[in-house]
């Protein structure tokens, strides 16, 4: 019973207690201020972390943004380059299929930079690229030896599978030469050159494009020709002997090389020109547009009109005696079978032997009749024609006509 009194008690003690709490306006009041204040502050710190939150998203919002531009300007970029090395790797392609190129190094590969540089110039070329057959390039290649220079020609001829060259210098054969022209002609008298009367003449040559066997032993070098001549400079057609002579040893590789060439029109266009080849008079004969390949039908004739003009640079040689005729023979043109079959259906009027005086033309009226006993079509070619039967004793006469 004693513990039932206690326990009665406290439990009375209680609910006074609480009875008491609960009807203490002051406590509310204090309470409900400091869940106030607690709530306040907690939505001050939400408000603030919400709008740290949002402003660091906003900057990241930004950097991502910047970062996205600046790998689009990195792309870019990397696209320009990748076009760029494209157009690079495209050029470098083509370059190294450019004959310019192509020719250069080859030649560079055999004489060396510095060697190149001081001897080749002026490459000219068609084609830049390798688009035809026919294209090429060509080197100008200055020899000097002493007071000779002269100017020679590297070429170069690009094909589809293969290319074609002459005249680059091998190592064995450049310069500076040893041998001048005069030690040149003094070596082809002594290896036995005939000598001439009209002097001799020395030349660097290029031996390049042989496809004999045994190839000569100055086959692919640049020697002297040493060259006597057995007719006047004048003459239409001289004929001669050589001998070849190596530039850098003195060698002779041969002393009885024969040949003949005549002198074109072109050759004696100025008194200079003429001069230089002993030549201070000569008649020059202009012929009319002629077909290159002349046919004429049985029974009819062609007629042309030529021009012959004596051209002189010797005051005291103001005329000469010219032949006009179709069976006289120029003695230093070389007649052919064609000409002497022209003889037998040319004519010339004004015909026989004319004074022709320095100033002057003359007009020489050409008639040629096609043969009665020949084919139905008689053909010819208008280089036949060229001074036929048209001459002057000791004089060079020289025509338009080629």
């Amino acid at each position: 019973m004693r513990w039932c009194r206690e326990h009665a008690f406290q439990i009375n003690n209680v609910e006074e207690s609480d009875e008491t709490m609960s009807s203490d306006p002051t406590s509310k009041q204090s309470s409900l201020k400091i869940l106030t204040a607690f709530l306040a502050v907690a939505l001050i710190g939400s408000a603030v972390f919400i709008i740290d939150v949002n402003n660091k998203y906003i900057d990241l919002s930004e950097k991502y943004a910047t970062l996205g531009d600046e790998k689009s300007r990195l792309q870019s970029t990397l696209d320009a380059a990748e076009a760029s090395n494209m157009r690079l790797n495209a050029t470098l392609a083509a370059v190294g299929e450019d004959p310019f190129v192509i020719a250069t190094t080859m030649i560079i590969d055999e004489v060396g930079i510095d060697y190149f540089n001081k001897y080749l110039h002026d490459p000219q070329g068609r084609d830049s690229y390798i688009s035809a057959n026919d294209s090429y390039v060509v080197y100008r290649y200055r020899i000097d030896v002493g007071d000779y220079s002269a100017d020679h020609n590297v070429t170069f001829y690009f094909y589809s599978n293969y290319i074609l060259h002459y005249g680059i210098p091998t190592k064995g054969n450049l310069q500076p030469f040893n041998v001048s022209a005069a030690n040149a002609k003094r070596l082809a008298l002594e290896a036995g050159l005939s000598d001439s009367p009209y002097g001799l003449e020395a030349r660097i040559v290029g031996a390049f494009g042989y496809d004999t066997f045994p190839l000569p032993l100055y086959a692919d070098k640049y020697v002297w020709q040493v060259t006597s001549y057995a007719d006047p400079p004048w003459a239409r057609w001289r004929g001669y002997t050589y001998a070849m002579v190596d530039p850098v040893t003195g060698e002779v590789y041969e002393t009885n090389g024969r040949g003949g060439h005549g002198l074109m029109e072109s050759q004696v266009d100025t008194q200079a020109e003429a001069t230089a080849q002993g030549i201070d008079h000569y008649v020059k004969l202009e012929y009319p547009e002629l077909p290159e390949q002349i046919q004429i039908l049985k029974g009819s004739n062609l007629t042309f009109t030529l021009r012959a003009t004596l051209i002189s640079y010797n005051p005291g040689l103001q005329e000469v005696k010219l032949n006009v005729d179709p069976h006289y023979v120029d003695p230093y043109m070389v007649q052919s079978n064609m000409a002497d079959k022209l003889r037998g259906v040319v004519s010339y009027e004004p015909g026989g032997v004319l004074t022709l005086r320095t100033g002057e033309s003359m007009n020489i009226t050409v008639t040629v009749v096609a043969p009665d006993d020949g084919e139905q079509v008689f053909f010819f070619h208008r280089y036949y024609l060229d001074g036929l039967g048209i001459g002057a004793e000791g004089v060079l006469v020289l025509s338009d006509l080629e």
